[in-house]
This record gives structure tokens, sequence and C-alpha cells, in this order.
């Protein structure tokens, strides 16, 4: 607990002393000066000497409770709080204290912001007339989800209260919660004119505001906040979260620089920023993030997972290798690296060499249906059909790998002549996936060998609606117009020439294998 928080009050304190108990003002004074220069050993003893003299001041534990408080000493600051209204029940800093005491102490013991408001309330029942106390209340109410308790005691409080920035955004947040989005966002928009908004007091409604999704308003609130002093770290990242899921990604990145460079020694806001890069399809931005997020900390294994997921996109096959094989020499048991590691090696002449990665992937989440399709890609690209046939047929009623599995094990059945089987499964797969070009190519190449020649023609036009420039679909095409003497049939064959073959096969192979993902699993 800040020293600052809890000395606010002090001066409260002496107002409140019931005459025959309390300690002569010097005595006071001479504890507070003590406190306020951080000296608590000098404290603690004078507290010690005065509680000899008047044992029964509750000013007196209201100051040791401080001092054990500035300790960190949470339980021990409690129970002289406690003690403190026990003597002297009038003593409004002392339930201002406790109150702060038990927010920071119901981190672990979450009976404690129940106790300060009990002491609270029973306050108030003496002196109605307590603001601060009543402004404390409303705030731990709604620190407790009683959203509409905690107005309550917002409208109770004096006309001038209501306008100070803390009862303002509690108001805010409360009708947020309550579903008052409108009335809400109206409040916020008052603490424009509160000249004592400051960041701690944004930061005592922002667990509710998030909670309830109420980011325009978390963003409102920010911004002020933001206008009148800089913004710490971790308010800063409170802003680029809301302005992501507002969709503002260039203002969030804005926002991650900010934090950057109040930290510019911490990886983890390039690592954010390479997230936004990367999501507005900046890769080269989100490299340069990478870049210099691997400088920081070269020992980090997912930034160098993360780049090689960005080489992959920008077709930067050799650095992609290369960076996600240092991020295994880091930590070689991950399941996602070694997914990721294989699907660079799928795209290249040897796909046989993925099949290690993904059979380690398998090993390690063998109920994920993603990696027994990787695998069985993998082994198809291999030729080992028997093997492929095994893990695609594992997941070929998984709703995540149904159309993929189904695809390959057609292609399969397409490699053995089987043009009957081969139907049924690019059927199944266009069934569940019906915009891939390629099943419906395919579907219209066994056709044409069972000889319905009209159904063949059918999805050949299908595929190329959906992908005109498809290597499979113009090549089979190709086939059925030499079939059925087509005069067409030459143009077609230049227009096949033209294709770039290599890039065709590989996104027709890799299109089937699931996107890997630089964040997450």
């Amino acid at each position: 607990m800040k020293r600052e928080c809890l000395l606010c009050i002090l001066s409260l304190c002496l107002c409140w002393f019931p005459a025959r108990a309390a300690s002569p003002e010097s005595t006071i004074l001479h504890i507070q000066t003590h406190i306020q220069e951080g000296n608590l050993d000098a404290a603690e003893q004078a507290i010690a000497v005065a509680l000899k003299n008047t044992p029964n001041d509750g000013g007196i534990y209201n100051l040791r409770g401080i001092v054990h408080a500035d300790r960190n000493e949470l339980k021990a600051a409690e129970a002289d709080f406690n003690r403190a209204i026990q003597l002297s029940p009038n003593l409004v800093g002392a339930y201002l204290n406790l109150g702060r005491a038990c927010e920071m102490l119901s981190a672990k013991d979450p009976g404690a912001l129940t106790r300060a408001i009990v002491q609270y309330r029973h306050l108030l029942n003496l002196q109605p007339d307590a603001s601060a106390v009543r402004l404390q209340l409303a705030k731990l109410l709604e620190q407790q989800q009683e959203f509409a308790a905690s107005l309550k005691e917002l409208d109770a409080l004096m006309t001038g209260d209501r306008r100070g920035a803390l009862a303002i955004s509690l108001r805010s947040a409360d009708l947020a919660s309550l579903g008052r989005r409108r009335d809400a966002k109206q409040a916020a928009e008052s603490l424009r004119t509160a000249s004592d908004l400051d960041e701690e007091v944004v930061s005592a409604v922002l667990p509710a505001l998030v909670k309830n999704k109420a980011d325009s308003i978390v963003i409102l609130m920010l911004d002020l906040a933001g206008q009148r002093q800089q913004l710490s770290y971790n308010s800063l990242r409170q802003l680029a979260a809301a302005q992501e899921r507002c969709g503002q990604l260039s203002e969030a990145r804005s926002t991650l620089e900010k934090m950057a460079s109040t930290n510019p020694a911490n990886a983890a806001p390039l690592m954010e920023l390479a997230r936004l890069a990367e999501k507005q399809n900046d890769l080269k931005g989100a490299l340069g993030y990478l870049a210099h997020a691997r400088d920081l900390d070269p020992n980090y294994a997912p930034v160098h997972f993360f780049f090689g997921v960005v080489c992959i996109e920008l077709n930067l096959p050799i650095e992609a290798k290369k960076s996600l094989q240092k991020a295994l020499d880091l930590d070689p048991g991950n399941a996602v690296y070694n997914y990721a590691r294989g699907s660079v090696e799928l795209q290249g002449r040897a796909a046989w060499q993925a099949i290690p990665y993904f059979k380690k992937f398998v090993a390690a989440k063998p109920d994920d249906p993603r990696g027994h399709f990787a695998l069985g890609v993998a082994e198809f690209a291999s030729q080992d059909y028997g093997s492929a046939g095994k893990e695609l047929n594992s997941v070929a009623n998984n709703k995540e790998t149904a159309a993929g599995a189904q695809y390959f094990l057609g292609r399969i059945a397409k490699a053995e002549s089987d043009w009957a089987q081969a139907a049924e499964h690019f059927q199944k797969s266009i069934e569940v996936e019906p915009n891939y070009a390629d099943s419906h190519a395919e579907l219209g190449l066994a056709r044409m060998h069972l000889n319905d020649l009209a159904g063949a023609r059918s999805e050949l036009d299908r595929a190329l609606a959906l992908n005109p420039n498809s290597y499979i679909a113009n090549g089979n095409l190709l086939a059925l117009l030499q079939r059925t003497k087509d005069p067409r049939a030459e143009a077609q064959e230049q227009k096949l020439r033209a294709l770039d073959v290599r890039r065709s096969e590989k996104q027709e192979l890799m299109l089937r294998t699931i996107k890997i993902r630089p964040y997450g699993n």
C-alpha cells in the first residue's frame, strides 16, 4: 500500500479523537512526521510510548495500522484499524484506512472486502454525511459486483461530491455493468470536466468495464487520463487491448509503441506489436518488431517461433526453417513448434522430412486431430498411402479436419485408380467445405473416369468459378476437352502451360494443412 494513500487521511484523524482518550497533539504530529519521512522504526517506537500513556487511544492504533500497512503487514494493519474503530467509533480515517487495507488483502482473502463494507455501513449509520466513506463504500460494492447498491450509495452523496472523478467513474462502470450503456457513456463523457481525474481513478473501475465489455468507455477514460499525465505501462496495455477489441488496430499499435518506449528493454510490447502487424497483414512490419524483440531476448523461444511463422507467410522457407529450428533448440519438446517445423518441410521437395516433426506433435497431443491430419498429409506427399490413409481416416469425421481428410483420402483412391471411392471422398469433402476449388476439380476428374461427362463438366466449371487459376482444375478440364475431342483443348493446353505449376501444387497441398498461429495453440 502506498504511504500517500494512507497519509492523505491523517488530518482527519485528529478531528475525531474522543477527548478522554486522546494523546497530546504534539505526540500525534511527531508520529505523523516519522511516517511521512519513511522512518517507520522511529514511528513505531513513538507509538509504543504513546500506547503506554494512553492505551485506549484509537488514533494511535490507527497510526500503528498505517505503519503495518507501509510494511505490507496487512493482517496486522487490519487488526489495528479495527481496534481503532472499537475505541473511537467516529474516527473516519480509521474506516478509510481499513477499507484500503482490506482491498489489498482481498487478493488472498475473499472475505476482506465484505468486512470493510460492514464497517463502512456501520460508520454511515453514525455519520451519514461522511462522504469519503460513502464513496469508498460505493467503490467496494462495485468491486463486489453489487452495482445497484453501489449506485444507491453514489446517489446518496452530496451534489458536489457526485462531481468528483471517482464518483463519476464508478457511476459509469455501475451503469455499464447493469446494461445501461447509453447512460454509462454519458456519465463517462462528463469526466472531460473533472479536474481530479487521474490514472488511479480509472484503474479502480477498469475491471468492471473490461468484464462487461464496455471497451469504448475504457478507451475514453484512459484517453482522458492520458491527456493529464503519462500513463503507466499497465494502463497503456489495457488501452491497447480495448482498442484492439474495438477494431482500432492502428490506434492500438500506436499505444503499444508508447508501451515499448516506456520500457525499451522489454520484448513483450514488441511481440504484441508484431501480432497486431500480422493481423493487419503488415508482415514486413511484424518481422521488424520481432527482429528487435529477438535482439533484446535471444533466448526467448516464442520470438523465434513467431519470426519463423511470419517467414512462412512471406514465402521465405530458408529463414523460416532457421528460425523455427532455433525455437526448437530452445524448447525441443514444444508440440506447436514441431508442428510448424514440419509444415515448413512439407512445403519443400523432401516432404518425408516433415514426418518426424508431426509424429512428435501427435505423441505430445494424441487427441488433437490437427496432428493426425498433418501427419497424414506428409505421408501422402511421401507416397506412403497406407500410413497416410490410417491417419486421415482417424480424423475423417472430425469437424475441424473432415474436409481436408476426405480430400486427401480421395487423392489416395485416385492414385490407386479407385474412381468410385475417390468420387465418394471428394463429394464428402465438398459437403463439409463447398468452396474449395480443387475438391470440385478432382470430383470432376473422377466423374469423367466414371463416364459421367456432364457431371464432370459441371464440377470443373464450379472449380474454375471458385479459382480460375487452379492448376488442378485447368489440367482436369484439359483432360475432359481432349477426351471429348473439343476444339478448345489447344487453347486450354496453352493456358495450362502459363500457370505456375510449382506454386499451384504447393498451394493445393498446403491449403489443407491447418494454419499455424504465432500465438496460442
